[in-house]
């Protein structure tokens, strides 16, 4: 099998922004205050346990004086990020997705609920929730990525930022997903086989 097709280096930091948002939000970092988009230009490696390691690092940069007084507009032109952040698209396309995934949570987390089998929402670790809930956004809702591209990228940013046991899981709930909404079908070999099915509009 032919190795799934990264996205645009754009796409992917949109991506990852989104993620940053969610994991936000999911864990209450953003009713603390916590300046928001800072974790792609001020990210460093992690060497902490991985369910620490977003949590840790956001409770950081929302401590960090300086972070906290300057802001975002200081930290985009100090990063090597400054002419991708100068593209006001990257951050209007974050946007247009958080709000589309919060109008629909409840419709996508009942999806997700059904696909992760033994696992409810609220015993998942807020990292791995937050990639899967991005990843059943992104299956439904943006037909025109690859279905592999979108696992191919949800399974990279669980190794990133997860646990050793992420990618897996998440790889797992995500093509159960993607089953059930008709993006792909099972082959009697076991193979996985693209589906033309659109979601109807």
């Amino acid at each position: 099998m032919s190795k799934p097709k990264r996205l645009s280096l754009k796409k992917r930091l949109s991506q990852e922004l989104t993620l940053w948002v969610l994991f936000a939000i999911d864990s209450e970092c953003l009713s603390q205050g916590l300046l928001l988009p800072l974790p792609l230009a001020v990210r460093r490696p992690f060497d902490k346990q991985p369910e620490a390691r977003l949590g840790e690092q956001l409770e950081t940069w929302r401590n960090d004086d300086s972070i906290w007084r300057i802001g975002f507009s200081h930290i985009k032109n100090k990063t090597r990020l400054q002419q991708i952040w100068s593209n006001d698209g990257l951050w209007q396309t974050v946007e247009k997705d958080i709000e589309t995934l919060l109008l629909y949570q409840s419709a996508l987390d009942s999806l997700l609920s059904r696909s992760a089998i033994r696992w409810k929402l609220n015993r998942m670790g807020s990292i791995d929730r937050s990639i899967l809930r991005l990843g059943v956004y992104e299956l439904y809702f943006k037909q025109d990525i690859p279905v592999r591209a979108i696992l191919s990228e949800a399974i990279e940013l669980g190794k990133r930022y997860g646990s050793a046991d992420s990618g897996r899981f998440i790889n797992g709930v995500l093509d159960k997903v993607a089953q059930e909404i008709g993006r792909i079908e099972r082959r009697e070999n076991n193979d996985v086989k693209v589906s033309v099915v659109r979601r109807k509009r």
